[in-house]
């Protein structure tokens, strides 16, 4: 059972900290994931700038997903 976890595109699920290292085990970067079934990568872009308002509220910046090159 997974308690928190991510689910890939190529439909894999499993915990966010098999996602947090190559399939060879090694640890990536803060912020990129790798898929441990099929091996796509990818990291979190932030697009645009946060908005804060007078009263605090604020509306955090939006993400956007990134493949980026596979990690052997």
């Amino acid at each position: 059972m997974v308690d928190f976890g991510i689910t890939c595109k190529c439909g894999h699920t499993d915990e966010i900290d098999e996602f947090m290292k190559t399939p060879s085990g090694i640890d990536l970067l803060p912020g990129n994931y790798q898929c441990p079934s099929c091996g796509v990568a990818w990291t979190l872009k932030l697009v645009g700038h946060a908005q804060v308002f007078s009263d605090g509220y604020v509306i955090p910046a939006r993400r956007e997903i990134v493949e980026i090159n596979r990690t052997l």
